[in-house]
Parts: structure tokens; sequence; C-alpha cells
């Protein structure tokens, strides 16, 4: 029969003779496993006992017998009362046992009037000191029930106190209390568990453990969350009883952070590095392990950029002292970790221990890949703190500047079939250098443009000089848009030409003197037609050039 209580309630039940054990009992149990004579039910339906209690209550409701010595006998009074208000007949069997045996009125059976009652005498005789247990059977016209008897033998006891309070401690950090128990029974321990939910542990388990031996147990309180806890630890007996000890602790958050924050780093340009230092500082008297993770919920884009150099400086009494830089010194936390997606795919993470007065540096370093603007939380989960430190870092990458001496360039009327020429400076106005490439639409103006160079890099301070040709056969009003990209900046310029394509017209009624001036840059097409007209014409020979041209011709 498995029992909770405290330990003080069991060393006392444990330790206390039989008639003791008897004398405390405050109250006494109704049968609650009773079989019913349902014939006979029909018969008493007009008595005042309920169906569900039964006509005869046994006092006590359960013999046990304790502390005993084998082969001496003991005994204890049973009495069955009759709770109707009429006489009942009763029996009283048992089970044939070398240990038990019961008298009473006639062999057990007798008739009982109302309100009064039978007594019967049951008696234990042990062979050894061990548990025994047996059952006597109660049948009267209505029901028949049991009453049981326990012999509880040796029992090895611990001498626990009913309550433990473990010192206040602060969240994710952990205090612990040790109590040195003996074993204050009669019997030797063989074996024992310790049952305990979290935030408590206990070590260890008590093992084999002789009468008047004793054993350190500990019993750790790590709170994960701030706030007042009480668990039961119930240490669980290899004879079967369940003790239960209540344990008690208080976890309290502790006022660190992290500075600065957020961490705003200066602008800096593409394949370049800034850094700025983040300090954690412990102000308790223990020791605080921290944990850097990154948040799951960022894109692994934005990752790439950041590099968390772990430098710690150590400040004792007003004292720098920096850790070695040894490769083989596990204590110094100075590798660059990488925040990106193999940051995250291995589970990496950045973690150490910030020692009480001391103050851990960490290095932030900023190469940006583009030119934008990067925000990004990581989170240092540190002794002290329920929820980890954010830490937000916006940092923003500028790319090659390179300037334009124009960005439009009207070019107005052109002839049909002129070679214009265009000439761009583009500075380099930056620190680094500006690698550029020009290219054009598909178009049919838009083929009409050359680029020289097309592609290149200008160093910081240069400027290079680009030249545009522009040369159309096709008339018509035309706006394009040349498209100039310079690696590392993440929007292309737009360099505009716009104008209008049309037909050189010559009026005949001119001098020719003026007309032979106007014409002779065509004099090699002039045997097919005349460019810049648009139509065929046959004015000249074949053979003729404008040079040798008179008014007559």
């Amino acid at each position: 029969n498995k029992e909770t209580m405290t330990p003080s309630v069991f060393k006392q039940e444990m330790m206390q003779s039989s008639e003791e054990h008897l004398n405390n009992i405050a109250e006494t149990l109704l049968q609650k496993e009773f079989s019913r004579n349902m014939h006979a039910c029909v018969f008493f339906q007009l008595s005042p006992v309920k169906l569900d209690r039964p006509i005869f209550q046994a006092y006590p409701s359960e013999l046990v017998f304790q502390n005993f010595i084998p082969l001496q006998t003991y005994s204890f009074p049973l009495l069955l009362l009759n709770n109707d208000q009429v006489s009942h007949p009763v029996k009283l069997d048992q089970d044939v046992s070398e240990q038990f045996y019961m008298a009473g009125p006639e062999t057990g059976r007798s008739k009982i009037a109302p309100g009064m009652t039978a007594s019967f005498m049951v008696f234990f005789t042990p062979q050894e000191s061990k548990d025994y247990s047996h059952r006597l059977i109660c049948v009267s016209p209505r029901e028949c029930f049991e009453i049981p008897i326990r012999a509880i033998g040796p029992r090895a006891i611990f001498d626990f106190k009913d309550e433990i309070h473990l010192p206040t401690c602060l969240v994710k950090a952990s205090t612990e209390k040790t109590h040195f128990v003996c074993n204050i029974g009669n019997c030797k321990l063989f074996m024992a568990d310790f049952v305990v939910n979290c935030p408590f542990s206990v070590t260890p388990s008590p093992d084999i453990l002789d009468v008047g031996g004793a054993i350190q147990v500990t019993v750790m309180f790590q709170p994960m969350k701030v706030g007042q806890f009480q668990e039961d630890l119930i240490l669980q007996y290899d004879t079967g009883e369940d003790v239960h000890i209540s344990l008690f602790g208080t976890s309290e958050e502790l006022n660190i952070c992290l500075q600065p924050e957020p961490v705003n780093l200066k602008k800096t340009y593409i394949s370049l590095t800034s850094s700025q230092t983040v300090s954690l500082t412990n102000c308790s008297d223990i020791p605080l392990k921290y944990q850097w993770t990154v948040s799951p919920s960022q894109a692994e884009d934005d990752l790439s950029f950041f590099r968390f150099g772990l430098e710690k400086e150590e400040k004792r009494e007003g004292n720098m002292c920096r850790p070695s830089r040894c490769e083989s010194d596990p204590t110094a936390i100075h590798h660059p970790l990488l925040l990106s997606q193999s940051l995250q795919e291995s589970n990496s993470q950045a973690m150490g221990e910030l020692w009480p007065n001391t103050t851990a540096n960490f290095l932030i370093v900023f190469k940006p890949e583009e030119a934008k603007v990067y925000q990004h939380t990581v989170y240092c989960n540190v002794t002290g703190k329920q929820s980890p430190l954010p830490l937000r870092i916006k940092g923003e990458g500028l790319g090659p500047k390179l300037k334009l001496n124009y960005n439009l360039m009207d070019i107005r009327n052109v002839f049909i079939g002129d070679k214009d020429h265009y000439e761009l400076q583009m500075t380099n106005k930056g620190l680094i250098d500006a690698p550029f490439k020009f290219s054009h639409p598909k178009t049919t103006f838009g083929l009409c443009f050359s680029i020289r160079p097309q592609e290149g890099v200008i160093p910081p301070g240069i400027c290079q000089a680009v030249e545009i040709s522009f040369h159309s056969r096709t008339l018509g009003s035309f706006s394009k848009d040349l498209l100039l990209t310079v690696t590392g900046q993440p929007q292309t310029q737009i360099l505009t030409f716009r104008g209008c394509v049309i037909k050189l017209i010559i009026p005949f009624n001119l001098p020719f003197n003026f007309l032979k001036s106007k014409l002779k840059k065509y004099e090699l097409a002039l045997a097919i037609d005349v460019e810049g007209v648009g139509e065929e014409i046959m004015v000249f020979p074949l053979n003729a050039r404008f040079d040798t041209l008179t008014a007559d011709t």
C-alpha cells in the first residue's frame, strides 16, 4: 500500500509501535470495496442505511502491526458496529495463514443488535522481520467486504527536512544546497529514487546504505524564468513508500545590458571594412555564461556582411589585460565568426564565460558587398537575463562614386548619314576603384550608338574620357538611354541622348559655288544618289567630280 507523506510524518509513523499507530488513527474509513446481495437489498430497502454504505462498520477499518520482533505474538481488537435499526447476523472469515488467526464469539458467527458491536481479537505471530499482509472477510445478509491487515517490517528512513529553501538565484544560473542525510531506520537501504521536475534536480540517487550510514545529497536549482518556484521532491523507497519533500526557489534578473545598443556603424565602401566594439560588463559576484545566436527569421542574404570577432578584455581592479592570441589557447575568443548561411546551417555559436567584475568586448566588423543599407539583429543569451539581449546593428555600404559631366545630351537635328561624335567625362570621386560598363538598347536608334571604351576601371580621383558616336540612316525623332553599370552600385546610371534625324534639302536655284560647297562631301555617291536627299537623282555624269564641275554642267 503506497503512501505519500512528508519525511517527518513518515519517520513518525515508521517508528511508532502498533498500539501507538492504533491510538493515532484520527478517523475510521468506510469500506469502499464491498459487494451486495441484490436479493437481500430488496428485503432491506426500508433500512435507513443507504445502499452505497455497508450495514456493518469495522473499527479499526485496517489493522496495522509494526516494529515487531520475530516469533513473538501480538494482538489487536476488532469491533463490528451494526448501523441499522434491526438486528443482523454477521460472519467474519479469514484465509488460512500461519502468522494470523482470529478469535471471536461462537467461531465468528453472531447476531448483532442495533447500534451494538461484536468484538473480535486478531493475533499475529511473525516468523521473520519482513512485510506481511492478510485480510478478514466480513459477511452480512446484505453485503460482503474486506478488512485488510498489514504487518510493516523494518524500514530504511532518511532524515530529510520537510522543506528545502534554495538560495535566491539569477535566471539561467544555478544554485544548490547540500544535505548530509543519514539512514535512521532499522533496515538497510538497497535502492531509492529521486523524482523531481524542473527547475530542480537532485544528485546522487541513494544506493545501498547501511543503518546509520550517511550520504551527501545535493539539490540544485536552475531556473530558466524569473519568479518563485515550488516543486515536490519525491523520495521513492524500495519498500513502496513515497515521501514528499517541498522544494522552494526564487529567481531574479540581473541588471546587465549591451553597450552601445543599437550599433550604428560608419558608412563603409564595399571591399573595405569598418568596426565597432560592443561591451558586456558583469557586475555580479558569479561567473556569467554568454552565447551569441543569429535570429532564425533573418534573411540569409543580410547576414553575409557581418563578422563577429570576439575579443575578450578583462578589467580587474582598474587594470586592463588582454588574453593571449595563441591559436592553441582555447580561452582566447578572438577568432572572427562569419554570421552567414554557414553559421545557421552548422548551428555554430560564439560562446564564453564572463568572470565577476570583468568586461567582455565584442568587435563587430562590417564589410559590405553592395551599396545599400544593412540592418540585422543578433542575440546574446546571457546568464541573469530571461530573454536574450537583442543587438540591433545598422550599417550602410557605399559603392564607387562615379560622376558624369552630363546625364542628358540633346543633339537636336542631325543629317541622315552623318556620323557625329560626343565626349563624356567620367570622374571617380570615391575612395575605391570604379569598374564600369556601358550598354545600349537593341533598337533601331539604339544600334546607331557606339561607345569607346565600352568598359573599364577608373581609379580613385581619375577622370576618364569616353567617346560616343551617333550614325543613323533612318529618319525620325529619338530619345535613347545608354545604361552605365558600375560594379558595387545597385542602381544603373542612365545617360540620355535625344534628337532628330532629318534629310539634307538642296535647292537647285542656289548659286553653283554654294551648291558645290554643300555637295562636295557626297562626291563618291553621286553616281547613284545624293545622301541627305533621300531620293535618287541623275544630275551629273557618272564620272563627274564636284571639283571639276562648272556652272554650265
